[in-house]
């Protein structure tokens, strides 16, 4: 899963909560199955109020994915990305000089064009676009772009759990937090023994 897979699928989810938002205001609960089915047994007013707590939850709910998904709220308008989603579609002169020639050449090549699908761009950047490197280097460096931190959050969490309370005078963290963080690593042990020296010489 690439970082514009992930986007795709943000800004999905947003057109999703904006859809379900325009129903619940018209008291359409389809996308709420569990809600829909005992919704008709209840009073009125009681309607009314699930109504308004289902609008607030939703509302509440696009703006915190606005906030910290800015770009997914609106359409792709970056060139560079839209080229290295089809970079036959693409417009040259959005680009900037030094790949436009380069582009060009790559657009008129009949093999890259069979060769070209939009579910797998790892392999066309990685594999096939190979005659065209200015190319190639910057649709790599945006298809490598770690699309969640999960690791990174993994790694905090770690580190809350190493330098705790009963730990506070722990100044220098960083060797336990490698052992905590490479627990699904396993150890080359020969190595490791190969390099130590029965008896060191004086």
């Amino acid at each position: 899963m690439n970082v514009f897979t992930f986007e795709d699928k943000l800004r999905a989810f947003v057109c999703k909560l904006e859809l379900w938002l325009q129903k619940v205001e018209t008291e359409n609960f389809s996308a709420f199955s569990h809600l829909q089915s005992c919704i008709s047994t209840l009073p009125r007013a009681s309607i009314t109020d699930i109504k308004n707590s289902v609008i607030q939850h939703l509302q509440d709910l696009a703006y915190e994915f606005r906030h910290y998904f800015p770009e997914c709220s609106t359409c792709e308008t970056k060139p560079i990305q839209r080229m290295i989603r089809n970079p036959f579609t693409v417009d040259v002169n959005e680009l900037p000089d030094e790949i436009q020639e380069e582009l060009i050449e790559l657009q008129n090549d009949s093999n890259c064009k069979e060769n070209f699908k939009y579910d797998d761009l790892e392999h066309f950047w990685g594999q096939i676009a190979l005659p065209y490197p200015l190319l190639r280097n910057i649709a790599l460096k945006h298809l490598s772009l770690f699309s969640t931190t999960y690791l990174c959050e993994q790694g905090f969490s770690n580190l809350l759990t190493i330098k705790s309370k009963s730990r506070n005078r722990l100044t220098e963290p960083g060797n336990d937090l490698r052992v905590a963080i490479a627990k699904s690593i396993s150890p080359r042990i020969h190595k490791l023994a190969s390099c130590i020296q029965a008896q060191p010489s004086h």
